[in-house]
């Protein structure tokens, strides 16, 4: 996992674009995951779709923690996802 941080304006979603796309020319066979939030993953999907061109993001998927937080419950078959996830808005 890296966390990418900084100020407004200092390249951090180009370099989360470029390092996803480096993984997936290279046919790198693990799930790669964008956390963005809630009201940018749309946004952030196009925007990953037109960098990585061709090549498709089948293995890439943009979540929002919210929708993270889903994915980890539903994998693990964790009946109380709701709880957790109504403290965090």
């Amino acid at each position: 996992m890296k966390l990418i941080t900084g100020r407004s304006g200092t390249g951090k979603t180009t370099y989360c674009m470029n390092e996803i796309k480096k993984y997936v020319l290279q046919d790198y066979d693990k799930p790669l995951i964008y956390i963005v939030p809630e009201q940018f993953s749309f946004e952030a999907e196009k925007e990953l779709i037109s960098v990585i061109g061709g090549k498709g993001i089948i293995n890439t998927q943009v979540l929002s923690f919210k929708r993270l937080a889903y994915k980890i419950f539903a994998e693990n078959n964790i009946k109380s996802k709701y709880l957790l996830v109504n403290n965090l808005i």
